[in-house]
């Protein structure tokens, strides 16, 4: 990165600094390494920009900072440089000095990460019906351990994609490790969350270690799901299986059209959102990816991504649903 050469307002010593951290900045992000850009981002802007530090000349970095931590789904720090920029704005315009701003903060810290990497092989446990599978070693739950990683930007990514600005309120159904509502409360969303009672106590450590609180329900067919006293801007539902998942039991449209009533219903917000992230209910790639094709007619319409096969829904979407489909 040459940005800094063409800044006059710091010094020798400071550009030098700043230029190095820079340059490991970049090959962070040449090899896609989440979360070490995250670091060098908290890390250079707490060194030289925060608490009133950020000075005419700076706007180039902190606009190119401000872009990574957007895409990183770190959406907390990139409203504090944000902010810190438009001080900067206001020193030209009034001449007046900079307010404190907060210093920023990594989406999740390494020591959190160590602790979440060291449950695996603690309980020993498996999925919850993986006794009547003929492989119970892919249904272990040290595999949410093994690729840590990728898991945790899978969640990011999930984020990204159905974050929206006027949303304050989240619903997670099925939390499992807990990526998702951490994700949403330190960007500074309200959430709420469940998962099945019974889950397995590495769901259940995990959540604690990230401090995400969840309650234990489990969702069954033609049962209203529990009840927070309150609806929400987005209800998330990732990698569904409350659907009695690729058993021969697996929800078919009735059951999905009284799910999404007391969605309506009870849940959702008049401008809300309902996403549902659906599983492959066949191995077979030339099956119907929802196992039904009574399924595929009703949701088709409203997945907007074949390749991730989550259906968007806002309550008009519902509501049109349920006039096709009248409860009986």
């Amino acid at each position: 990165m040459t940005i800094i050469d063409k800044i006059p307002t710091r010094s020798k010593s400071e550009k030098f600094v700043i230029s190095r951290n820079l340059n490991y900045l970049d090959k962070a992000i040449k090899a896609n390494l989440i979360f070490t850009i995250d670091e060098y981002i908290v890390s250079i802007y707490n060194t030289f920009y925060s608490d009133g530090r950020s000075i005419p000349g700076d706007e180039l970095i902190l606009k190119e900072l401000i872009k990574l931590s957007s895409q990183i789904g770190n959406d907390k720090n990139a409203s504090i440089i944000a902010e810190g920029l438009h001080q900067i704005g206001e020193i030209k315009k009034k001449a007046v000095k900079s307010k404190l701003t907060f210093p920023l903060k990594t989406i999740m810290s390494e020591d959190i990460r160590s602790k979440i990497r060291g449950l695996k092989g603690e309980t020993g446990s498996y999925e919850i019906g993986s006794e009547f599978k003929n492989d119970t070693r892919i249904f272990d739950y040290d595999k949410y351990i093994d690729n840590f990683d990728d898991r945790f930007i899978w969640s990011l990514n999930l984020y990204k994609n159905i974050k929206n600005s006027k949303f304050k309120t989240v619903l997670d159904i099925g939390t499992g490790m807990g990526y998702i509502p951490y994700i949403f409360k330190h960007n500074g969303y309200e959430v709420s969350s469940f998962d099945m009672e019974g889950c397995s106590d590495i769901f259940d450590k995990s959540c604690d270690i990230l401090n995400v609180y969840k309650k234990s329900y489990t969702i069954k067919k033609y049962t209203k799901i529990i009840n927070f006293n309150k609806k929400f801007d987005l209800i998330n539902a990732s990698l569904i299986s409350f659907n009695e998942h690729r058993e021969k039991t697996f929800w078919k449209r009735k059951e999905w059209v009284y799910f999404l009533d007391d969605i309506y219903q009870n849940h959702l917000n008049d401008e809300g959102v309902l996403y549902l992230g659906f599983n492959s209910e066949s191995d077979n790639k030339d099956s119907l990816f929802l196992g039904d094709k009574d399924l595929h007619l009703l949701f088709d319409p409203y997945i907007k991504n074949v390749s991730t096969q989550t259906a968007v829904l806002n309550k008009r979407d519902i509501k049109n649903i349920l006039n096709i489909n009248i409860i009986t």
